[in-house]
């Protein structure tokens, strides 16, 4: 996974505080705090291959990150570069033909995602999915779903490293996605969300599944839209889940007792025929719970010891190790 550029990390140096509490917003992170912790926050993020897969992927934050910096640039007259030109749409020459027509189409309808996404809540995320419909790109970089659904997806598939998504070639459509990222609904007047939703099973996902129990596994799985930590499973207070009536094992959090930045809460496992059978099943959570979360459905696979040593990064050198830490404690190439 690539990490953010530096040129485009360089301009949150140079954007306001609003602009950079959009963004946060874009990218479903905390907004809160001054400016220079804004944008170490951003910076952090930028640094990390898992933060920045978190939160949707490379091209997904430099896309946010330079469509503000260059509405900003726009509102003060500041001067763009030729590539933030062309992030804007400003650029010329598109070509001739279906795929100048494409391309152009293509470029407008990211530059429409990523204002839609800077606004936030519900009312933006029913904005971006008309904005991209609209523009003949209906579909995200994550292979059939929405580009709203893209960042919590994301952090779903980063949040435990033993399960990846399941990409066998025998399920059709999108591989592992049973059911979008879908937000709770509040009950007007109280804390209390649901959420009722039909989801289907496949003939095919429910063969793989019965194929090898203990490889493959259907869960639910639910994400804290403003969660600091961005690459973890996080369920509301006093979560009830239930598939066809049938209530399944969730964590049971009570009121005022928040998880801290180090805890992990488990997804929810789905089993075949006590609770979901092939075909049309039906989705319930309950909860009591102010802050906004997400639910979603997927089918994965356990990853093998070697996987996951892979995703291990490789340790750095003495000398970076020890530039970082002199970085990190404000001193210099003094020696001592």
């Amino acid at each position: 996974m690539a990490l953010v550029t530096a040129g485009v990390q360089a301009q949150l140096h140079l954007l306001r505080v609003k602009e950079l509490q959009d963004i946060l917003t874009a990218l479903r992170m905390t907004k809160s705090g001054r400016k220079d912790e804004l944008v170490k926050r951003l910076k952090d993020m930028c640094s990390s291959s898992i933060l920045v897969h978190a939160a949707g992927g490379r091209q997904h934050v430099e896309r946010i990150i330079s469509i503000h910096y260059t509405r900003m640039a726009g509102a003060i007259g500041a001067p763009m570069s030729p590539v933030q030109r062309i992030t804007a749409g400003a650029g010329a020459g598109e070509g001739s033909g279906h795929g100048g027509m494409a391309s152009s189409m293509k470029r407008k309808s990211d530059v429409m995602l990523g204002m839609a996404a800077a606004s936030g809540g519900m009312a933006a995320e029913a904005q971006q999915r008309r904005m991209a419909a609209a523009a003949g790109d209906p579909y995200g970089d994550f292979g059939g779903l929405h580009a709203v659904d893209q960042g919590v997806w994301a952090r779903a598939a980063a949040a435990d490293p033993f399960w990846a998504a399941a990409d066998e070639p025998k399920l059709a459509g999108t591989p592992g996605v049973v059911m979008a990222p879908t937000r709770l609904r509040a009950q007007p007047g109280t804390h209390v969300q649901f959420l009722e939703r039909p989801f289907t099973l496949t003939q095919a996902q429910v063969k793989l599944l019965r194929s090898n129990p203990d490889r493959f596994e259907l869960q639910c799985v639910c994400m804290l839209l403003d969660d600091p930590v961005l690459a973890r499973v996080h369920w509301p207070f006093l979560a009830h889940v239930r598939v066809n009536d049938q209530p399944l094992a969730v964590m049971y959090r009570q009121p005022g007792t928040a998880m801290g930045k180090a805890g992990r809460d488990p997804p929810v496992a789905v089993p075949l025929g006590t609770a979901a059978v092939e075909g049309s099943n039906r989705l319930s959570v309950q909860c009591q719970d102010q802050r906004a979360f997400s639910v979603l459905m997927r089918v994965v696979r356990r990853r093998t010891l070697d996987e996951v040593k892979g995703l291990v990064p490789a340790p750095a050198s003495f000398l970076t190790a020890r530039a970082y830490l002199e970085r990190s404690l404000g001193g210099g190439g003094g020696g001592g």
